[in-house]
């Protein structure tokens, strides 16, 4: 399965540590990547071999940043370093590692989450970095909080928007054509410029 830059970090490293195996709690040592949603698996990417769930061993706050890591650093390493506040998701603390768009602030920032779906239709809610093309999906309690500027939320950096979703009552094939029709109309209409490759799956969730 696709997913887009903004919602998978590939190619970290553990020396076997800190991560194993979520079936058999055995040390894993090799390359791993984290989804958005927070859960980790191994391989490169999500087409490397089977990928495998892992789990971390210890909270981002206790590992070490001195950890002699081959490629990145541990989780709460970088945070150490820069003096930033721990994030609740692993996938939030590499992001900033990576420079991808948190600003140090105080401010509450939108995190992923993965949406609850319903048949035969839902709703799904997102925001746009006003100076990117940079898109995370959320829930509809952030999405409330950001849309009616919520001043402990870092609002003025997003726009928000909302998504119809469709997923049943028709073919797979009506399904996907009606998805990517509604994808299409919403970039169009609020210049999502870059949203149409943000969402690739048309039949997700059904």
């Amino acid at each position: 399965m696709y997913f887009p830059k903004s919602k998978i970090i590939p190619d970290q490293y553990t020396n076997g540590n800190d991560l194993v195996y979520k079936d058999t709690n055995q040390y894993y040592e090799g390359y791993y990547h984290i989804l958005a949603s927070g859960k980790t698996y191994s391989g490169k990417n999500t087409t490397d071999g089977t990928p495998r769930e892992l789990i971390f061993t210890k909270d981002p706050t206790d590992i070490a940043g001195s950890e002699s890591e081959t490629y990145g650093f541990s989780p709460a390493s970088i945070f150490t370093l820069y003096g930033f506040e721990v994030s609740k998701l692993y996938y939030d603390n590499i992001r900033l590692k990576n420079g991808i768009d948190y600003p140090a602030t105080s401010l509450i920032e939108p995190y992923y989450v993965v949406p609850t779906p319903k048949y035969p239709s839902f709703i799904r809610y997102f925001v746009k970095r006003v100076n990117s093309n940079s898109y995370i999906e959320i829930d509809q309690t952030q999405y409330q909080k950001i849309a009616s500027r919520d001043n402990k939320y870092n609002w003025a950096s997003y726009l928000t928007f909302e998504l119809p979703w469709t997923t049943g009552g028709d073919s797979r094939q009506n399904i996907s054509t009606t998805n990517k029709n509604i994808v299409l109309l919403t970039e169009q209409r609020l210049k999502l410029y870059g949203f149409s490759q943000y969402i690739t799956d048309y039949t997700e969730f059904t």
